[in-house]
C-alpha cells in the first residue's frame, strides 16, 4: 500500500476483477469441485461466475417447469387434455394420409353423437358391467368408411361421453379399447359384410377386448381382483356376443344396405 493510501490504476482493476462474486458456495462447488473461494485459480473468475449464475438459474427454472408439468398431468382433467390431444393428432395425421372427406367427417360426428346416446342414456351399466347398443354406430361407420374412421369414432365417442356424461372415474385405457374395437369392426365388415365375419368380429371385441382388456382396466382402476371381475363380466360378454350377431345380421338386410346405397350415391356428395 502506498503512503498516500491510493492504489495505482492497474492494481485497482486487478482487485475489481478478482473480487469474489456474490454466489452461493453450492454453485461454486458445482463449477470447480473442492473450490470454496474463487481466488487466483481462474483467469476470468467474474465472467465464469456469471455463467455459473446463468446455468444455476436455468437449472432451477427447468426443474420448476418439470415439476409443474408432472403435477399437472397427475390430475384427471390433465388426462382428458392429454388423451384428447393424442386423438386429435392421430385424427389429423390419418385425415391427411387418407384424405377423409367432409361428408365422412360429418357422418363420424353423427355416429359419435349416437354412440354417446346409446351408451350413456340407453344402456344398463354399473361400475363393472355395461350392456348397450353402442356398437351400432361403430358398425355403421365401419361398413361405410372403414377401420380407421370407425376407430376414431369409437375413441372420440368414449372420450367426449366420459367428459360430458361421466359414469364413474375416467380411465384412458377405456378410450384405447374403444379405438381398437372400432378398428376391428372395420377390418372385418368394411365392404364385405357376412355372417362369419360378423361372428369373428363380435367374438374378438367381446371376449378379448371387452372381457379381458376392459376387465384388466377395471381391476387396475378400482383395485379389484382380476379373476373376480372376469366372473362378473363373462355373462355380459356372452349376451353381447349373441346380441351383436343377431342385430347386425338383421339390420344388414333391412337397414345397412340402404344406408350404404344412399351414402355412396354421388348425387348427394
Amino acid at each position: 500500500m502506498p503512503k498516500d493510501g491510493k492504489l495505482p490504476l492497474d492494481e485497482k482493476l486487478s482487485l475489481a476483477v478478482w473480487q469474489p462474486h456474490p454466489l452461493s458456495e453450492e454453485v461454486k462447488q458445482a463449477l470447480i469441485p473442492g473450490c470454496t473461494t474463487m481466488g487466483a485459480f481462474l483467469p476470468f473468475p467474474a465472467l465464469l461466475l456469471d455463467f455459473g449464475c446463468l446455468f444455476h438459474s436455468f437449472k432451477k427454472g427447468y426443474e420448476a417447469v418439470f415439476d409443474l408439468i408432472k403435477n399437472a398431468f397427475s390430475t384427471d382433467i390433465s388426462k382428458y387434455i392429454l388423451v384428447s390431444a393424442v386423438i386429435i393428432v392421430i385424427f389429423c395425421v390419418l385425415s391427411q394420409k387418407k384424405k377423409i372427406s367432409a361428408r365422412s367427417i360429418a357422418l363420424m360426428g353423427v355416429m359419435v353423437s349416437l354412440h354417446i346416446i346409446f351408451v350413456r342414456f340407453l344402456s344398463i351399466q354399473t361400475w363393472n358391467i355395461k350392456i348397450s347398443f353402442g356398437f351400432l354406430p361403430l358398425v355403421i361407420t365401419a361398413i361405410l368408411l372403414g377401420p380407421v374412421e370407425a376407430g376414431i369414432t369409437g375413441a372420440m365417442a368414449d372420450f367426449i361421453g366420459a367428459i360430458i356424461f361421466p359414469a364413474g372415474a375416467y380411465f384412458p385405457g377405456m378410450t384405447l379399447t374403444a379405438l381398437i374395437t372400432g378398428i376391428v369392426w372395420g377390418i372385418f365388415l368394411y365392404k364385405k359384410v357376412s355372417l362369419p365375419r360378423i361372428i369373428f368380429a363380435a367374438a374378438i371385441n367381446n371376449f378379448v377386448f371387452s372381457l379381458l382388456l376392459n376387465g384388466y382396466w377395471i381391476s387396475m382402476l378400482y383395485g379389484s381382483p382380476f379373476a373376480g371381475i372376469l366372473q362378473v363380466r363373462v355373462p355380459q360378454a356372452c349376451f353381447m356376443f349373441m346380441a351383436e350377431i343377431v342385430v347386425i345380421q338383421v339390420l344388414q338386410e333391412v337397414l345397412f344396405k340402404r344406408i350404404k346405397v344412399i351414402f355412396d350415391n354421388p348425387a348427394i356428395s
